[in-house]
């Protein structure tokens, strides 16, 4: 079974064994766990939006390739959309009993003093 934190940093286990993975595939990784499953256009103009799109295009096809390659099952399978398989366990989703988090709830539930989100990490 696959287990993701996000809280307190990002941490990917499978059956209690630590996986570790590229940048962009933890990028791509925590994306799909805090919006839910996603075009794949979407989804890279969200991780690469600032770069032309033939590189964010290129670039979304490098992670997914990491991705499946050093977690293989982490993502479902499907053409055109991507989002994480089924069991995978995502700490912020336990919060709301959901697939997906609304990113505001992320902001209230941080400024009660509970732990960051993704510290370190300076993307949108």
């Amino acid at each position: 079974m696959w287990r993701l934190r996000l809280f307190g940093g990002f941490a990917l286990d499978r059956g209690g064994e630590p996986v570790v993975l590229p940048a962009a595939a933890q990028r791509m990784v925590a994306f799909l766990a805090v919006c839910g499953p996603s075009l794949r256009t979407r989804a890279a103009r969200s991780i690469w939006g600032t770069k032309p799109e033939e590189r964010v295009s290129a670039d979304l096809r490098t992670a997914l390739w990491r991705l499946r390659k050093v977690a293989p099952g982490l993502l479902a399978d499907s053409v055109g959309t991507v989002a994480l398989a089924a069991g995978v366990s995502v700490d912020i989703w336990s919060l709301k009993g959901t697939g997906s988090v609304d990113p505001e709830f992320l902001h209230r539930y941080a400024a009660i003093g509970c732990p960051d989100l993704l510290p370190g990490w300076y993307d949108d």
